[in-house]
């Protein structure tokens, strides 16, 4: 998930109440979440992190190992071991549970959703490869039938904001969801496994163990980059920055491709192994590691980084006359036209008069008027500034 523009500060440990193992990550409308060990689910505060999905709370035992959200972050979606599904409504507190009873097996590894709350529709992959995607018909899920991008297991799966989905299998053959299945996009070539996918409309990025990340940019040949010596457990990009995580608390970033990659480690005692990218950026790992990071603006406190009411723009409030000025513009301006309208006439009167003293009497009368009735209307309009312009060069 991209971020906004602003200044970030520098990668720091959290501490947290629990110690179970993260495993995924996502920026919902409130913040960050993570998903783990048990089937817990763990939100992200101001000041802190708690269980929103205490362990164990689950009907079906295991771990969460896959979570996304909702284009509109209202809901957090969740899956793992022995077919847990469900959903977490940020606003109301309220998770649902949903069943699969389709022919695939359902210990659930990797999760894509798209859309926004309500609309929402998602692939679904599991431990044996096979991918089926759902979306909701009232309060129910509508799955399809299971397919297969290929013989190997998918071990990375991501959605891009306009929906187009992908899936990263075992062997490095990359996938993107057509209406009728699967077309391939190639094979990174890695000489590690890869680990996770990160995509925007233009291009794709694939983490491998062998510390490289590997790009493909409208379909061109896979290019690898070197980011670090050891394997890269998850990576994403936004519209600022790329972001990779390896396991010993080192974070990666690069603003734009120009850039070089920098480094920073985080003192969290434990693996990193999970990434999301929002107002605040997270790093989640084992026993319940994290590892946050805010823009500048997120540090002034609480709000901050809502973006701010048109109202509250200072430029544009400056430029909007107050609503009683307005209107008094609005009768003078009239009354300057009316009388600029009798100027006019009374020129043209003189003019058809025999009497030719008279008449170039009347019309410098009428000119004088007309440049009252002109200044009048100007004032009236707040447009003092441009007069001069207007009548020196009439």
């Amino acid at each position: 998930m991209g971020k906004d523009d602003g200044v970030e500060t520098a990668w720091e440990a959290v501490r947290t109440p629990f110690d179970a193992d993260l495993e995924a990550a996502v920026h919902a409308a409130d913040g960050p979440y993570a998903a783990g060990e048990e089937g817990i689910l763990v939100a992200g505060g101001p000041n802190d992190w708690e269980p929103v999905i205490e362990r164990d709370a689950l009907e079906a035992d295991g771990d969460l190992r896959a979570v996304d959200a909702t284009r509109d972050g209202e809901r957090v979606w969740f899956a793992g071991d022995n077919g847990v599904l469900g959903m977490f409504d940020v606003e109301t507190g309220a998770a649902v549970g949903y069943d699969y009873t389709g022919t695939a097996s359902s210990t659930w590894c990797e999760l894509a959703v798209t859309g926004a709350a309500g609309d929402e529709r998602a692939l679904l992959a599991n431990e044996a490869g096979a991918v089926v995607s759902f979306e909701l018909d009232g309060e129910e899920l509508a799955f399809s039938e299971p397919t297969r991008a290929s013989e190997s297991p998918v071990v990375a799966l991501t959605t891009t904001e306009t929906g187009v989905g992908y899936a990263v299998d075992a062997d490095g053959a990359v996938h993107t969801a057509t209406a009728t299945g699967w077309e391939a996009l190639g094979n990174i070539d890695a000489e590690g496994d890869p680990t996770d996918v990160a995509a925007t409309p233009d291009r794709l990025l694939v983490a491998a163990t062998d510390g490289c990340l590997y790009e493909q940019e409208h379909g061109t040949e896979w290019r690898p980059t070197v980011i670090a010596d050891e394997e890269i457990l998850a990576v994403e990009t936004g519209d600022r920055e790329t972001v990779a995580v390896v396991p010993e608390s080192t974070i990666y970033t690069r603003e734009d491709r120009e850039s070089e990659w920098e480094h920073s480690t985080v003192d969290t005692g434990d693996r990193l192994t999970a990434l999301a990218l929002g107002t605040v950026d997270v790093a989640v790992g084992e026993n319940g590691a994290v590892a946050r990071r805010f823009t500048a603006a997120d540090e002034i406190g609480e709000g901050a980084g809502e973006p701010a009411d048109e109202a509250d723009d200072p430029d544009e409030t400056a430029a909007l006359p107050p609503v009683e000025d307005e209107a008094v513009a609005v009768e003078e301006a009239e009354n300057a036209v009316d009388d600029a309208e009798a100027a006019v006439a009374d020129a043209a009167n003189a003019v058809e008069s025999t009497d030719a003293e008279a008449a170039v009497e009347a019309v410098a009368g009428a000119t004088e008027d007309v440049e009252d009735a002109v200044a009048d209307a100007a004032h009236a309009a707040g447009m003092e500034g441009t007069m001069d312009e207007h009548t020196t060069h009439r």
